[in-house]
């Protein structure tokens, strides 16, 4: 009986992937135990569960999301000492879910804009007043809607994160747009 030169090396390439395919499988199951067949590799050699990574970039992002507790300029109604429209929206989402975060409310300072009339250190007091009215100002919102100890979560500071300009936002929604909006990899920018 004649077995071709081929038939063997398909049979021995058979074997070996047999052999590797199911072998090394039992070095660590999902559940994380060691095995006796392989007790030197380390158990962070073993991969994480699918999804790990995102997960814990997603909780990242929202631990560092100070933006749900940042009180930008822009909220306050024409530069002034009242909240306008939006910035009584954004402190009341704030006040309803407080108490479930230790973060601070960050108030986001007053630029210093120099009058005509004024010297620099005039508009640094000037502004130094209104930022310490508007801090005033929520901690008395925050302490009619029965927030513990609202004197020492609101801060005035800059947010760690910063917002675009107008070249910047016009560049960043036309690559959102030519990537189909970011949803998938496979999308085909309509």
């Amino acid at each position: 009986m004649f077995i071709s030169r081929q038939f063997l090396q398909t049979i021995v390439t058979g074997a070996v992937l047999l052999v590797i395919a199911t072998g090394c499988q039992r070095i660590r199951d999902w559940h994380y135990k060691e095995h006796l067949c392989a007790p030197t590799v380390p158990l962070e050699a073993t991969p994480v569960p699918i999804g790990t990574s995102l997960n814990d970039y997603k909780h990242l992002h929202r631990v560092a999301a100070v933006e749900e507790f940042v009180i930008f300029q822009r909220e306050w109604y024409q530069g002034g000492n009242q909240l306008g429209p939006e910035g009584r929206r954004h402190l009341n989402l704030m006040i309803e879910i407080i108490g479930a975060f230790a973060n601070p409310i960050i108030i986001e300072p007053q630029d210093v804009i120099i009058g005509a009339d004024e010297t620099i250190d005039d508009a640094m007091e000037r502004v130094r007043a209104l930022n310490e009215f508007r801090r005033q100002y929520i901690i008395a919102e925050l302490t009619n809607a029965g927030v513990p100890s609202a004197e020492k979560r609101v801060l005035i500071g800059r947010p760690r994160s910063e917002g675009l300009s107008g070249d910047e936002a016009v560049r960043t929604f036309r690559q959102i747009q030519s990537s189909g909006g970011g949803n998938n990899s496979l999308s085909t920018g309509f």
